[in-house]
């Protein structure tokens, strides 16, 4: 998939988290992330540990800005790290690898936990009438 789906669920969640100063700073923080060209300064036998160590960086910042999704956020990037320490003992560059699937499914979560921890989508889910 390409970046343009992260692009898009980025942008929902920071319309959805705009009153919310903490939270767009954490959906920045993960929009970040997930839009980094970290291939762009790293070789191929250091991407995956350049990768994790960039995943405690923002797992810290996430847990910093403490909001709804901090937590969530934090453990999805300890995840997000101990799969990139597997691609990187394993190696993770085959097509068919499952270290791709695992990372795609680890960066969406991300990106759609800021949007649902946002206080409108949380008044939706609580069938509250003050949307």
């Amino acid at each position: 998939m390409s970046h343009y789906w992260h692009l898009l669920i980025i942008t929902v969640a920071l319309v959805l988290n705009w009153g919310d100063r903490k939270a767009i700073y954490l959906t920045l923080i993960v929009g970040l992330s997930l839009l980094l060209p970290v291939a762009s300064f790293t070789w191929r036998s250091n991407f995956y540990l350049v990768c994790g160590l960039f995943e405690i960086l923002f797992a810290l910042c996430a847990l910093r800005i403490n909001t709804r999704a901090s937590q969530f956020v934090a453990l999805m990037c300890v995840m997000l790290f101990a799969f990139h320490m597997i691609g990187w003992d394993v190696g993770g560059h085959p097509p068919d690898s499952p270290y791709r699937l695992l990372v795609k499914i680890a960066e969406y979560a991300e990106i759609i936990a800021c949007a649902l921890f946002a206080n409108p989508t949380l008044r939706v889910l609580k069938n509250d009438a003050r949307i």
